[in-house]
């Protein structure tokens, strides 16, 4: 039997024992739904932690069936391992179930919506955070994937906090990325690293997801490569290089999960490079990695102890290097990889720089200009700076003179601190090409000055850059060469070209030359002054006196675009600028360095190879030491032989030259003309029915028509275009016919009904006897656009005739037959029909004789276009019915001769024309009209016009017209 002091002692301890503290480890301990916790607890370490009262803690448990519920896996077999490689994965899963408060945060107590709270894993992990509400009450991870933990029950209060039991395991962020997913989750810090780690192929290396693989990522930030040289950076980034760059990568790889607290001072890390040197060593002072350079870790939330599912990384600021790593590269690897050059390495591309400067046979001191300093140059210099970007052949000469004019031409690194202390001059690799092209350099900031002008002070933003073929130093702004500052002109100008740059003037081509756009460069074949001393006086003095002509023989020497010397194949036809030589084109032959115009009898001219390819910022000079002349090429004496020396107006030579009349009008000297010249496009938009006629197999007989066109295209005066006035103003021709000048184009155009105007350009082509305007359209004078019908309907001395041809209603219809038929009409003046005597008259009219009175019409009537100095003795007509059908010459007398038409010619003649022979004779009655002797006329007998002749003459008008004009 116990006694009572024995049963009052077992009382008191067993009270002292029910009364001593327990925490919600014990509450975990005592629980059986929760075995498997209360062993990852253990494992992980986190029982000394979580049993501490010297807080309060809020503690979400998943049951065993939460765990069962996770299945079997590779997280599942890493977390419950315990193997030293997993526990901190353990511990921060276990540290995600507790919150960050230091409460007990009761069912109650918790928000009515759902809210984000910290947990003991979110100290390193900023991701790692539950989120909570009363509903049920369920808990959410936030990490991808994971459902609501439901809590049941919950609120089991212990003495240093309480207990919320959950049916789910509850993954933190951790659990969810590998070490590159750490990587590619925060770009901002890492996207370097993630790109080279794509390079060298090891992202499928690094989230290897094994029990048995965990890897140490000591991650160099953004910032770290960015401070690395940028050429060993471009170098490791090339595809031959991909061995090199997993040894660096893996040079900051360790295996196994190293967390900064499991670092020891002056410890030797071994990291996964393959071979050569493979230690780190790390020091506590500071928290340095060291290898041939030192590398700090970063002590931050989210950069430092960043767990992952397959390991930890750790955020460092530079790039390990191993000493034994070799990456051999250039001075455009530097330009390439430096942010801060893009522009340049886009330029440097463009130009085909790239393989020079990437040549290991010598050093290069580059001076590259930043983006901020091709910022800069755009703004001062917008067209300056289209050119050099814009891609275009015909400035890549002139972009990659600017880019060699910041390199130095001396095969040597020359270092910041190798420059010297007095501003002095390098040669560049431009000064080759151009003696003037040199920098002027001194070690004073250090300061880098183009001595081109106008081109300030650069100074250097970053020095020594250095590369195995040399050393960049980047500069804030762009050295423009010599080039970059002048013209064609100005090179013309400075060069010592005095005589063409007064050619070039007088044939008002400085602006031209001069033009400042991305869409114009010329090429200039330049004759020195002694080959312009070689021509003879008198032409010299003939292109002096002719702007026009000299401009196109100046154009003769200047192709479109940027050609230099040495893209000039051997028998390459070249084209140049001009318009006016048959044969426009030159052929370049490699041995001599030769250019000869195309054509028999051409004479080649030699380039002067010691004053080639001389640039400017619109295009590059070349000098040849004779003046480049097209075949066939002569100074005009007169306007004809400017349209004989044109391509653009054979047809206006051959015309002219088959009307001698014409050509030696237009041919004499001395004399003041001005000749406005269709071109061989304004012939042939001419109606086939007009271009037959001035140039079919009857043209011959059109002489005059064509005589009355040319002439009306020339003024018997000298008329420059700066003399025309912008008020119409009419001009009398050669012609006499008048055409209206305007100088809006300036615009010529014929004052003929219903003609429009034809465009003159180019003008002012001078001859010793006159000028000559290009127009684009042939002006008709009157002669060319009537009929011999509107040359009767015209004139008031013929209304007798209109009005018989009107009464037949065929005015219009002789008009369109006229215009493809031609004939000789002799036209009966009023008075001549007054004339007429009454005895006639009455013959004619009489019924039955309607067939005589149309074959007396017709007796007026020539099928030929015959001019009066021309006529015949006895002209041929279109009657049919008489002794004699044709005009003796000297019974006609004309009042006006050759009246021009468009189908023929019309003479006025004072007497109505009868046949000799003629008889008349009034069926049923006793008329007898005979035609007197030959020499006299039956005009000269008449006494008076009847009316019924008249009303007789409109009947028979319609059978002679079908019959003459049809």
């Amino acid at each position: 039997m116990i006694s009572r002091s024995t049963l009052c002692v077992l009382v008191l301890a067993c009270g002292l024992t029910a009364l001593k503290a327990q925490t919600i480890v014990n509450t975990v301990v005592d629980s059986t739904v929760h075995t498997t916790l209360e062993t990852l607890v253990t494992n992980a370490g986190l029982v000394d932690t979580l049993s501490s009262t010297g807080r309060s803690f809020t503690l979400f448990a998943p049951t065993d069936a939460a765990f069962t519920a996770l299945g079997t896996n590779t997280l599942v077999s890493k977390l419950t391992s315990n193997e030293a490689r997993w526990k901190p994965l353990l511990a921060e899963t276990l540290k995600y179930h507790v919150l960050e408060v230091n409460s007990s945060v009761l069912s109650a107590q918790l928000p009515t919506t759902a809210t984000d709270f910290n947990t003991l894993a979110t100290d390193m992990d900023s991701t790692a955070v539950l989120t909570l509400d009363n509903q049920a009450p369920q808990v959410t991870a936030k990490a991808p994937g994971i459902n609501a933990g439901t809590v049941n029950p919950a609120n089991l209060t212990e003495a240093n906090g309480v207990v919320h039991v959950i049916d789910q395991v509850l993954l933190p962020p951790a659990t969810q990325r590998d070490v590159v997913g750490v990587a590619t989750g925060n770009t901002d810090t890492f996207s370097t690293l993630v790109e080279l780690l794509t390079l060298a192929d090891l992202v499928t290396t690094l989230q290897t997801d094994n029990v048995t693989t965990a890897f140490t990522v000591f991650a160099p930030t953004n910032a770290a490569f960015a401070a690395l040289n940028p050429g060993v950076l471009e170098c490791l980034k090339k595809p031959e290089n991909k061995a090199t760059l997993a040894e660096l990568l893996l040079f900051h790889v360790v295996s196994g999960t190293v967390m900064s607290s499991g670092l020891t001072d002056g410890a030797a890390i071994t990291t996964l490079k393959s071979s050569g040197t493979q230690t780190l060593t790390y020091s506590a002072t500071g928290m340095t990695l060291t290898a041939s350079n030192t590398a700090t870790i970063s002590s931050a939330q989210d950069t430092i102890d960043v767990l992952a599912s397959n390991g930890v990384v750790h955020a460092i600021d530079a790039v390990l290097i191993p000493s034994d790593l070799t990456c051999q590269y250039s001075v455009v690897d530097v330009v390439v990889g430096a942010p801060a050059l893009s522009t340049l390495e886009t330029l440097v591309t463009a130009a085909d720089l790239a393989s020079t400067l990437s040549s290991y046979d010598r050093a290069y001191t580059v001076f590259g200009p930043n983006d901020a300093a091709f910022t800069a140059l755009e703004a001062a210099d917008a067209t300056l700076h289209a050119k050099l970007a814009s891609g275009e052949m015909m400035w890549k000469p002139l972009l990659q003179e600017t880019l060699k004019h910041h390199v130095l031409s001396a095969n040597t690194t020359v270092l910041a601190s190798g420059l010297p202390a007095t501003a002095t001059d390098f040669a560049t690799l431009a000064t080759e090409m151009d003696m003037e092209a040199m920098l002027t350099i001194s070690n004073t900031a250090p300061q880098f000055t183009s001595k081109a002008p106008g081109s300030g002070a650069a100074t250097a933003t970053a020095t020594d850059v250095t590369a195995s073929n040399g050393v960049v130093h980047m500069v804030d702004q762009v050295l423009l060469p010599p080039a970059t500052q002048r013209d064609i002109v100005d090179i013309a100008t400075s060069g010592g070209f005095s005589t063409l740059v007064s050619l070039v003037t007088t044939a008002d081509l400085v602006t031209t030359l001069e033009t400042d756009a991305v869409a114009t460069a010329f090429t200039v074949f330049a004759p020195t002054n002694a080959a312009f001393a070689k021509l003879p006086a008198e032409t010299v003095t003939c292109l002096t006196n002719n702007p026009p002509l000299l401009a196109e023989l100046l154009k003769f020497h200047v192709v479109s675009g940027t050609v230099m010397s040495s893209t000039l194949t051997d028998g390459q036809t070249i084209t140049p600028m001009s318009m006016w030589f048959a044969d426009n084109e030159f052929t370049f032959t490699a041995a001599g360095l030769m250019l000869t115009p195309t054509g028999t009898g051409a004479a080649a001219v030699e380039l002067n190879n010691t004053m080639l390819d001389i640039l400017g910022s619109n295009g590059v000079v070349h000098a040849i030491n004779s003046v480049l002349i097209p075949p066939g090429f002569a100074c005009p004496a007169t306007v004809v032989d400017i349209v004989v020396g044109s391509a653009d107006h054979t047809t206006l030579e051959t015309l002219v030259t088959s009307v001698p009349a014409v050509q030696s009008a237009l041919s004499v000297q001395p004399a003041d003309l001005t000749l406005f010249a269709p071109t061989d496009t304004a012939f042939a938009a001419l109606p086939a029915a007009m271009t037959g006629k001035l140039t079919g197999a009857d043209a011959a007989k059109w002489g005059p028509l064509l005589a009355a066109i040319l002439t009306f295209h020339a003024v018997p005066a000298r008329l420059p275009s700066s003399a025309l006035t912008a008020t119409a103003t009419d001009v009398a021709t050669v012609n006499s016919a008048e055409i209206t000048l305007v100088n809006v184009a300036p615009q010529v155009s014929a004052k003929a009904p219903g003609e429009g105007s034809a465009t003159a350009g180019p003008v002012d082509l001078m001859a010793l006897n006159g000028i000559v305007h290009v127009i684009d359209a042939v002006l008709l004078p009157p002669e060319a656009t009537r009929t011999v019908v509107d040359v009767v309907a015209d004139s008031d001395d013929h209304s007798t005739l209109e009005t018989l041809l009107t009464s037949a209603g065929l005015i219009e219809t002789v008009r369109a037959a006229g215009a493809t038929d031609m004939f000789t009409v002799f036209a009966p003046t009023n008075a001549a029909f007054t004339a007429l005597g009454d005895t006639t008259l009455t013959c004619l009219q009489a019924a039955g004789n309607e067939a005589l009175l149309a074959d007396i019409l017709r007796y007026h009537v020539a099928d030929d276009v015959i001019m009066a100095a021309g006529l015949p003795a006895n002209v041929p007509t279109l009657a049919t019915s008489f002794t004699t059908n044709t005009i003796p010459v000297d019974s006609i007398s004309a009042v006006t001769a050759d009246i021009l038409a468009v189908n023929g010619v019309v003479h006025s003649v004072d007497a109505v024309l009868v046949p000799a022979g003629f008889e008349c004779t009034i069926p049923g009655g006793n008329v007898d009209v005979t035609t007197p002797a030959p020499g006299d006329s039956a005009a000269g007998r008449a006494t008076g016009t009847s009316s019924a002749l008249l009303a007789m003459l409109a009947l028979a008008s319609a059978a002679l017209l079908q019959l003459v004009f049809a």
